[in-house]
């Protein structure tokens, strides 16, 4: 096994079949020895990482092997003098940004604006949830166009006491209701209506499953085919 690390020993990637590698004239890579190589290729990944002369800044990557590597470590840990360590001190921009986001997101009120960000919410996993918890669920497999959707928890609940609540099943709807757009660009696949937690309200928008969008006049709890009254084609 092997760890490929930059000059301060950070861990790009652990992998099981690396190659040094050239780029010859004709723009065609070779395996080469590690003093004429150009880049270090892991098949694991297809990935290449600057070596010897083509790394920028006089900071090439370089190989370690390793018999074993702790559970957990990987990227973001550093391996220096066959010692592995997790660089907590400094998160890696990944880790920064899903961080910045996090907190970023838990300040948003507006529910038309977090669904403009809803790409930043963490798809949905079995886990255990608490009042106000956003995720995002995907259409695709069982699941119909209506669950292309963004979530809000109302109900607290835990999927090791309650597993039935996921995705396509009845008891979801007891716990999380669906964001509504208040705009065209926001507008969401019509979810039928459970109750009064996610009625749709005068202003909304939603897709519905003729493909049109509708803009909601009046709080109902209907859909454009059962109460036309309540809604009216967006232009």
């Amino acid at each position: 096994m092997y760890l490929i690390c930059d000059y301060k020993g950070m861990i790009a990637e652990v992998c099981e079949n690396p190659a040094w590698i050239k780029r010859q004239s004709n723009g065609v890579d070779v395996l080469c020895p590690e003093s004429e190589a150009t880049a270090l290729y892991s098949n694991d990944t297809d990935s290449y990482y600057p070596a010897g002369r083509a790394a920028v800044s006089g900071t090439p990557y370089h190989l370690a092997e390793v018999d074993s590597v702790p559970a957990g470590a990987g990227k973001g840990w550093k391996y220096e003098n066959g010692q592995f360590s997790k660089a907590a001190f400094i998160p890696t921009v990944e880790e920064s940004v899903a961080a910045f986001a996090k907190l970023s997101l838990a300040s948003i009120e507006e529910e038309d604006t977090k669904l403009k960000v809803s790409g930043l919410y963490e798809d949905w996993q079995p886990g255990s949830y608490a009042v106000g918890d956003i995720y995002n669920t995907h259409a695709g497999g069982s699941l119909g166009a209506e669950w292309e959707q963004t979530w809000e928890v109302f109900q607290a609940y835990d999927n090791e006491t309650y597993p039935d609540i996921a995705p396509g099943n009845a008891a979801w709807y007891t716990f999380n209701r669906p964001l509504h757009g208040k705009s065209v660009e926001t507008a969401r696949p019509f979810v039928p209506v459970q109750g009064s937690h996610d009625l749709y309200r005068a202003g909304e928008y939603m897709v519905y499953t003729d493909g049109k969008t509708y803009r909601c006049k009046q709080d109902t709890n209907f859909s454009p085919e059962d109460y036309p009254q309540a809604w009216e084609v967006a232009s």
